[in-house]
């Protein structure tokens, strides 16, 4: 695998570096079997790193402050844990600590449930009138109904009595004529927005991937009693009669993939027919996928006769390929077409953006449900031990060693580079099957040198950036986007607008509350500090309109000698690669010293705020003191020659 890091950091005849040298930095991971989302990491000194509870700053690096990527992190902890057991790789220590955090998981998402058993997509501060999402409690209903498990309900019970609920909410989305559910919040993700379809003699507006999702939730949910079962039955089977009329219709394999996955769920009579239209639908370009575009596979080229694979290219609509090849792998292998699920499989795992991530929270969902289905299916998991050595091709005769066996093949061995140039070998020997990521870091200087995606999704700038009070304490700053990807939709789904601010500055939660609970704009949905990142969500961005993220920061930390460049950037949440990212600058921060950040007696070193200036006598001060002794002095001359007369 080759590094993106050029060794030379300055490019010839010209004053602009490639990146700033010392910032880059690489590293090696390699995980065991094929699922790769494990809780631990394996340093080479032998010592096992405490629980990681699996969220989407782990998984896919970005925050999951939503309803759906907080079911999304508890539901890739459940995968997890019941692919580590199925599979005998859970000791008793381990799944209680698991579970432990679950149920603390499982917290965070009843935070979103709503009195009538829907949850929302967004908690909005003093805004109970908030519509209830269908998405989304279509999406935490499968997956709690999923987690009701006997053996551990003593540490992470799921009542019965909210899944009732929920099912009878989901139940009053549904039009009874048509059999298709409608959802009374916005689409937040684009693939679940109602399409237009041609039905041989006009065109009609199908709600068919909202549809088939509600349907997975549907038929998993057996433990649902009374009314709640009544109406889920009856749902259910008006559900899977639209989507069989709709089979002919679908043109999309995305749809196509979402479908034929809840027939084969549903044990629908036309299943199969849905299931030969999809093979008809797959690309076989590089692997065995689905999209609506071709993914080109990745770059490599031939070193000392070896293929060697380079950095990742973005594609467009990755996020959607992934997804949809996921609810297509799961369909295979529901109907034992192991053979060609290899080659779906081994796409997948090209497509990784982290160890255990893809894009976003909902295809690094799927994908891990389909890859945790793969890996029960392999029978020789007990002859699994491997070594792996990894080499660099400029560091001589370094190398590393990792030893996968049956005490750390479910965990993540992660390796340091001394060097980030060059390229990493590695060479394995033994029985089983291992993922091995390189990832890699540098920071520039200018905005050209940011990764783009395959096009800008979005148009980004800055409207207004001003600094206020002593020293630059307040700092005033605007940053509009607005949607340009109109020949794909006329919006964009749920969209990220992620600033950088400069070290030391911060914003109160509950200024950005009231933002959000004012509607400042009016589709603005949270807002958040992490670290040094300031995150705006919003329900969609428009072509027409220009949507606006405005704060006021404030220094509550005395830093100096700060960096001159700042990312900012706007990103659709569900497919990532739409994004559009630029740098602004703050020169007048860099030049300020730790003297006149700080201000206050706190700086005991700083004369300019602890010192006293010497008391300066003018002139006339000489002259007035001057005269006064005159008179003093005569007046007690004049004394004494008046007493010894």
């Amino acid at each position: 695998m080759k590094s993106p890091v050029p060794e030379q950091f300055q490019m010839p005849n010209s004053n602009i570096f490639r990146y700033v040298p010392g910032t880059e930095s690489c590293s090696v991971t390699v995980t065991g079997d094929v699922y790769g989302a494990y809780y631990r990491k394996w340093t080479p000194s032998g010592e096992k790193s405490p629980l990681t509870y699996l969220r989407g700053e782990n998984l896919y690096g970005r925050p999951s402050h939503t309803g759906e990527a907080t079911i999304s992190n508890f539901a890739a902890n459940l995968y997890s844990i019941m692919f580590l057991k199925i599979t005998q790789q859970l000791d008793d220590g381990l799944q209680a600590d698991i579970l432990e955090q679950m149920n603390q998981g499982f917290s965070k998402v009843l935070r979103f449930l709503l009195p009538n058993g829907g949850m929302r997509n967004f908690m909005l501060p003093g805004a109970d009138d908030e519509p209830a999402s269908l998405w989304v409690t279509s999406i935490a209903a499968k997956v709690l109904s999923e987690a009701r498990q006997g053996e551990w309900e003593n540490i992470l019970y799921i009542p019965v009595e909210l899944l009732n609920k929920m099912i009878l909410f989901i139940c009053k989305q549904q039009d009874k004529r048509t059999g298709a559910f409608s959802d009374p919040s916005p689409p937040y993700d684009r693939k679940m927005s109602s399409n237009i379809t041609w039905d041989g003699t006009k065109f009609t507006q199908k709600n068919i991937s909202l549809t088939a999702t509600v349907v997975l939730s549907l038929v998993g949910n057996t433990a649902v009693t009374g009314d709640a079962r009544t109406c889920m039955e009856g749902s259910r089977s008006l559900a899977v009669k639209y989507l069989n009329d709709q089979i002919s219709l679908i043109q999309d394999p995305y749809q196509m993939a979402l479908v034929t996955l809840a027939l084969e769920r549903a044990a629908s009579l036309k299943k199969n027919d849905a299931f030969q239209k999809l093979r008809t639908m797959n690309r076989t370009d590089t692997a065995t996928y689905w999209s609506f575009t071709s993914i080109k596979q990745n770059p490599t080229f031939m070193q000392d006769a070896l293929p060697v694979l380079k950095w990742r290219v973005a594609r467009e609509s990755e996020g959607f390929a992934n997804e949809g090849t996921a609810y297509s792998l799961l369909s295979y292998l529901m109907n034992n077409q192991l053979t060609d699920a290899i080659h779906i499989m081994n796409w997948l795992q090209t497509q990784r953006n982290g160890h255990a991530g893809w894009r976003s929270s909902r295809d690094t969902l799927a994908v891990l449900e389909a890859l945790a289905q793969w890996g029960m299916r392999d029978t020789n998991r007990n002859m699994y031990n491997m070594k792996v050595v990894v080499e660099s091709t400029v560091l001589g005769s370094w190398k590393r060693e990792i030893i996968l066996d049956n005490d750390n093949f479910n965990m993540i061995h992660a390796i340091k580079l001394p060097s980030a140039f060059g390229s990493v070998r590695a060479y394995a020997q033994g029985n089983g099957l291992a993922v091995m990521r390189l990832a890699c870091s540098m920071n520039v200087e200018y905005g050209h040198q940011l990764r783009r995606g395959p096009r800008d999704s979005f148009e980004l700038d800055i409207d207004t950036l001003q600094f206020s009070g002593k020293n630059f304490s307040s700092m005033y700053m605007k940053t509009c986007a607005r949607w340009t990807q109109v020949t794909t939709s006329p919006v964009s789904g749920v969209a990220v607008i992620d600033i950088q601010l400069p070290s030391g500055y911060f914003v109160l939660d509950e200024v950005m509350d009231n933002q959000v609970h004012n509607r400042n704009p009016v589709n603005l949905r949270r807002a958040r500090q992490l670290g040094n990142r300031l995150f705006f969500w919003f329900d969609n961005i428009t072509s027409t309109n220009k949507s606006c993220a405005s704060f006021t920061a404030h220094r509550w930390f005395p830093i100096a000698n700060m960096s001159i460049y700042h990312q900012y950037r706007v990103y659709e949440f569900y497919e990532p690669m739409n994004h559009n990212s630029s740098i602004y600058t703050t020169y007048q921060l860099t030049q300020l010293d730790i003297c006149q950040v700080c201000g206050s007696f706190q700086c005991p070193y700083c004369p300019f705020y602890n010192s006293a200036p010497l008391w300066a006598i003018s002139m006339w001060m000489y002259v007035l003191v001057t005269l006064a002794l005159i008179v003093l002095l005569s007046d007690r001359y004049f004394w004494n020659i008046f007493e010894k007369g």
